[in-house]
């Protein structure tokens, strides 16, 4: 269907709705060039004669011939079917394997058309893609890091730090904080 340039609207974009309504129902569409296509007609016609054409070889032919012919466009479509069905089986072990269902097709058809370059372009994709979601998954199950670590018998700054803000110790407090800092600057940054 053809669609209407919008930018052959003067002032389009500034019209109200209604202005726009009357712009785009007074707007004349050119008229195609259809002299490249044929007519419907015209195509029928061909078509009728291809199929007289076709029927009066056949006609023309011997048994053997024609067997021959039909043995060819048998075999034509078993291959073809073969071809489906192994694409479809694979795309299934694709799919099983953790592919998604567009790069499970495509690998498949890339495996049964021995293209080795498409295949595993996609398989590198994929293996990616999962590599990136387990990374992603881990980053989501890894708790954030404490500041003094409760429990290990190491010294709990943040406690200390806020009993000594309650208290109103600030200097007691501005210097666990700096202690704090020195311990994890010389544990590599992990206390």
């Amino acid at each position: 269907m053809a669609r209407i340039d919008i930018t052959k609207i003067e002032g389009y974009a500034a019209m109200t709705a209604e202005q726009k309504i009357a712009a785009l129902e007074g707007f004349d569409l050119e008229t195609p060039d259809l002299s490249k296509y044929v007519t419907k007609d015209l195509y029928d016609k061909a078509a009728s004669e291809a199929a007289a054409w076709k029927k009066k070889v056949r006609e023309n032919q011997t048994d053997d011939e024609r067997k021959k012919q039909e043995d060819k466009e048998k075999d034509e479509r078993l291959k073809e079917l073969e071809r489906r069905v192994a694409i479809s089986d694979t795309t299934e072990s694709f799919i099983n394997s953790g592919y998604d269902a567009e790069n499970a097709k495509k690998a498949a058809t890339a495996f049964f058309d021995r293209d080795d370059k498409a295949f595993f372009e996609i398989q590198k994709s994929v293996m990616d893609s999962a590599k990136a979601a387990a990374v992603a998954e881990k980053m989501k199950s890894t708790p954030d890091p404490q500041m003094g670590e409760v429990g290990t018998g190491k010294r709990d700054y943040n406690k200390e730090i806020e009993t000594a803000k309650a208290a109103g110790d600030f200097v007691l407090a501005a210097s666990l904080m700096t202690q704090q800092y020195q311990e994890n600057q010389n544990n590599g940054g992990n206390s």
